[in-house]
């Protein structure tokens, strides 16, 4: 979609959006037909509730593009994992992260942040009972007893504490109430799956509430390793919640929550791809030949000689949420803490040889605190909130990364803190009925600090320290010069420290035409902190790369309407964005004088740059039509079209490396989800039976920015890669799947639902993930899930 084309669909919206208000305020002949439209109108579709701006409103009502699922929705899609939300949220893309599958890499509107290290911050920011999340290592796991969860698209300027360029996840878990109820939910199926999950909640009296919840699940792995007889990316996860609620006096409640997950299981594995036989893979190791062993295997089988024992991560978090009403105003404190300690392992070269390996000791503590005041006034046409907010992190991080026969160690202390003020009021304006004006904004100041002892060491080294290195030969890796022949640092540490600042903002205009259609025009500036690349050898490595931003420009429509007696809803969002200095991992050179020598010479440094303009635009819409009572369709389509204006690397040599055709890694441009759900009538002593299928799609994409996707040279590269071109090995494949589910609710008139279902319905072999390791001349793939298949009973009390 070129500039001409995309300003054209903008002016298209805004046409369609005034002859939908045109037609929505026609006036029925009398005012009976006025009383009954109204009704028709208000019951068009069910009102989901949301807290985009930090307040509950009606969906319909927000102007900002959102997906929001309800609890029946969450347990309809059988959605376990952030991984599942993809298949309901378009738009949302979830490939594995760069440091495990257990840990959560989420693209919304082609942004995505794939390392998960302390040093970086994500793209899109996953907040759990309004706490922000920043390292999601055993976040692909235990979604149970929630109450909604929320896809923001967009950078979030104002209102949320973690600011972020591409979105926020946000997902709210069930809070007690003053009811005794419960559920037990087991399950069962292929790959010898056994999961029991339930709730119960306890009200102790009027001012005590609290609710248990809990989840097991276990099963084997879906990639089995050639010749072992046994196989990987098997799961086993216990996850536990305790919510209190506790009401002391009118106005005022407090509500803590503690939540805790173990995940075990083996470490993540690829499925060895391509190999170059001239490759210096190939020629140290052989490991061209482990592609044979895999001639005649399964589609998702592996060589990997990846730890069966390598995934350890056991993290808990506590929050705490205060409201307490004031003389009209709502005083509320929401505190956070957030500790994790994951041990992971993952074969990069997924095959037997020592090519390429790393295990990673993480160790992180996370305590924010954010106070917000939140009113209205001059008879509720002006709305306010205004705020503060607090966040430290700290950590330690111990990466071991073999590679072919010598290991290198990023040895790492990190403390990330932030500070925000953020202020945001909606007026409503006077005489203009249904037209409103928000405006919001936030100065955020960061500071980001390092300390690293990087070591090298003489041999293969997979350890979870150093107390098992033995005889082999340690030496420090920070060097004192642009060369090795300068020495090292002694001691063998470095600690650098940086300091970011930036006011961002939301404003947008939207003008509500009836209860039921909304039309908006939003412009926001997100913002990203600067930081330090994790893995740092010489001098020029340890400095500091610089803050991202993203201003975009979204215009919007909401419907919910009525095709004769069929209810429906629409939903478009235009937006188009601009950033300015977006992240990115790749490398560059730099001019030393080698001493042995007295010449320049140039050195390839591995660094994270801040790319000089790139731009975003697309169009996301959801229609869901409901033709009659027991039939609901749903179709959501995402079209995201990313793309660098200037993205140049010039070399002291003079070499230029010029990726702005490059495309954005993990980032498809088109995403399309659909579901059909049917109630098949009975008789209602029976109980309820459901019938659903749903389908996704995600198009193609590349598995890295920078040199490992794209030969940015004028020359062809070595592994035949034309200029100014995608490489080959680096491009993930598109993909559509489907699943269906057969339900039977309130057997017979009592509580109890039983399911039926299946993932993947037609087995599709595919790829959600890889890696291209041109150095080493291989690349590697993430197998998909395969069809999977199973039973679940529920019952509630």
């Amino acid at each position: 979609m070129n500039k001409k084309d995309f300003r054209a669909s903008l002016v298209a919206l805004a046409a369609a959006c005034a002859s939908g208000g045109a037609w929505a305020q026609e006036q029925p002949a009398n005012d009976a037909a006025a009383s009954e439209n109204a009704l028709q109108a208000s019951d068009a579709t069910d009102d989901i509730v949301v807290t985009a701006r930090r307040r509950a409103e009606r969906l319909q009502d927000v102007p900002q593009a959102i997906i929001a699922l309800s609890t029946e929705q969450i347990e309809r899609a059988n959605v376990t994992e952030i991984a599942d939300l993809v298949r309901v949220a378009p738009g949302l893309v979830f490939q594995p992260s760069a440091l495990s599958s257990k840990s959560v890499s989420l693209t919304l509107r082609s942004q995505r942040q794939n390392l998960g290290n302390i040093t970086f911050d994500p793209s899109v920011v996953v907040y759990f009972d309004e706490v922000p999340n920043m390292r999601m290592l055993g976040g692909n796991a235990a979604l149970y007893d929630l109450a909604s969860v929320q896809v923001l698209k967009g950078p979030q300027g104002t209102l949320f504490g973690r600011n972020s360029t591409g979105g926020a996840l946000l997902i709210t878990p069930q809070a007690p109430t003053e009811e005794f109820t419960g559920y037990l939910k087991v399950g069962a199926g292929n790959y010898d799956l056994r999961e029991i999950e339930g709730a119960i909640n306890i009200p102790v009296n009027d001012a005590i509430q609290i609710r248990l919840s809990g989840r097991h699940s276990e099963r084997d792995g879906y990639m089995p390793v050639v010749g072992k007889g046994y196989s990987v990316d098997d799961d086993n996860t216990d996850a536990f919640r305790f919510s209190v609620k506790l009401t002391p006096t009118s106005g005022v409640t407090n509500t803590t929550v503690l939540d805790a997950l173990h995940q075990t299981g083996a470490g993540t594995a690829y499925r060895l791809a391509t190999c170059d036989p001239a490759g210096i893979s190939n020629q140290v190791a052989g490991m061209c030949a482990e592609l044979d062993k895999l001639d005649g295997q399964k589609w998702n089988a592996t060589t990997s000689n990846v730890d069966r024992n390598g995934i350890d991560i056991k993290a808990y978090q506590i929050s705490n949420i205060t409201t307490a009403e004031i003389g009209g105003v709502t005083l509320k404190n929401i505190f956070g803490y957030r500790h994790l300690n994951a041990f992971v392992t993952f074969d990069i070269d997924g095959t037997a040889k020592d090519v390429l390996y790393a295990t990673n000791k993480i160790k992180m503590n996370q305590v924010s605190n954010e106070i917000q005041l939140l009113g209205t006034a001059f008879d509720n046409t002006l709305s306010y909130q205004f705020g503060g907010f607090f966040f430290e992190e700290e950590g330690h991080e111990l990466q071991f990364t073999p590679t072919l026969g010598s290991t290198s160690a990023s040895d790492l202390d990190a403390i990330n803190r932030s500070y925000s003020l953020f202020g945001q009021m909606t007026y409503k304006i006077p005489g203009i009925d249904g037209f409103s004006v928000t405006a919001g904004l936030r100065y955020t100041w960061d500071r980001r600090q390092m300390t690293n002892r990087g070591k090298n060491i003489l041999g293969v080294y997979t350890g979870r320290d150093f107390s098992g290195v033995g005889d082999l030969t340690v030496t420090c890796r920070l060097q004192a010069g642009a060369l090795p022949a300068a020495g090292v640092l002694n001691p063998c540490e470095k600690t650098v420290d940086a300091s970011f600042s930036k006011m961002t903002y939301n404003f947008s205009v939207d003008y509500k035409i009836n209860n039921n259609l909304l039309t908006y025009l939003a412009t926001r500036k997100g913002y990203r902190a600067g930081g330090f690349f994790n893995a740092p050898r010489a001098p020029v490595e340890f400095l500091p790369y610089q803050p991202e931003l993203l201003t975009d420009y979204e215009l919007g429509l909401k419907a919910d309407y009525r095709i004769g007696g069929a209810k429906a809803r629409t939903n478009i969002a235009l937006y188009t964005g601009d950033f300015k200095g977006a992240q990115r991992s790749t490398s560059t050179q730099e001019l030393v004088v080698d001493p042995a020598t007295g010449s320049d010479i140039f050195v390839t440094r591995s660094v994270i740059l801040n790319v000089q303009s790139a731009r975003v635009r697309g169009i996301e819409i959801e229609q869901m039509f409901r033709p009659f009572e027991l039939l609901e369709l749903n179709v959501s389509y995402a079209f995201s079209d990313a793309k660098y204006k200037k993205f140049i690397v010039t070399n002291p040599d003079g070499t230029v490396l010029d990726f702005t055709a490059s495309p954005f890694a993990g980032a498809p441009r088109h995403t399309l989800s659909g579901n059909a759900r049917l109630q098949i009538p009975v008789d209602e002593s029976l109980g309820r039976f459901f019938v659903q299928l749903s389908g996704s799609y995600v198009s193609s994409s590349v598995a890295a920015d920078g040199t490992p996707s794209f030969n940015p040279t004028n020359v062809t590269d070595t592994d035949g890669t034309p200029p100014q071109s995608v490489r080959k090995n680096a491009i993930i494949d598109g993909y559509t799947t489907f699943d269906a589910r057969l339900d039977w609710e309130r057997v017979g008139g009592t509580q109890l639902d039983l399911g039926i279902w299946v993932r993947n319905l037609t087995d599709k072999h595919y790829f959600p993930g890889g890696q291209y390791v041109q150095a080493l001349g291989f690349s590697v793939k993430n197998p998909g899930t395969p069809r999977t298949f199973g039973l679940q009973a529920r019952y509630a009390f």
